[in-house]
């Protein structure tokens, strides 16, 4: 993955991408902190589970951005929030992740996100493996990367 595609942005019917600067803002902060919880950070490492209320949002985010790069994914019509994607190189491949806030579930956005992806990486002829986890307790997620392309290992 070229380090262009790692500061990209790019755009879906209803999402845009913003790469994080870091440190993030107090207002990005404050916004991350309002779509994580629990739930949403249940499928991924234990080091990166969060309680509300206990978790410092500020040590979680560096965490989570540790060797990878890490955009906002944001509603197109009003900038808000909703989740995030991450990409870390890993020698001849891409590592790929993403979390949505709850209130976005169910609504296709990570397909679109992910789909969008895709189209990214075609146009800038990426070439390389891409691998994405998924925990087998949450379908939902597997799902979304199969509607993508991406198969089981």
């Amino acid at each position: 993955l070229s380090r262009n595609m790692h500061e990209a942005r790019y755009t879906t019917d209803r999402l845009t991408t913003v790469p994080w600067s870091t440190p993030l803002s107090a207002a990005e902060l404050k916004e991350l902190d309002g779509i994580l919880d629990t739930e949403v950070t249940a499928f991924l490492p234990p080091h990166l589970l969060y309680e509300p209320g206990t978790t410092d949002v500020s040590k979680w985010a560096s965490t989570f951005s540790r060797g990878s790069s890490v955009s906002s994914v944001r509603l197109l019509d009003t900038n808000e929030l909703c989740g995030l994607i991450l990409l870390r190189s890993e020698a001849a491949s891409v590592h790929l992740g993403y979390i949505f806030g709850k209130r976005h579930w169910g609504k296709g956005m990570a397909t679109e996100l992910l789909r969008g992806l895709m189209d990214q990486l075609t146009v800038q002829r990426h070439v390389g493996d891409i691998h994405a986890g998924v925990d087998r307790q949450n379908p939902a997620s597997a799902a979304v990367l199969r509607k993508v392309g991406f198969h089981a290992m």
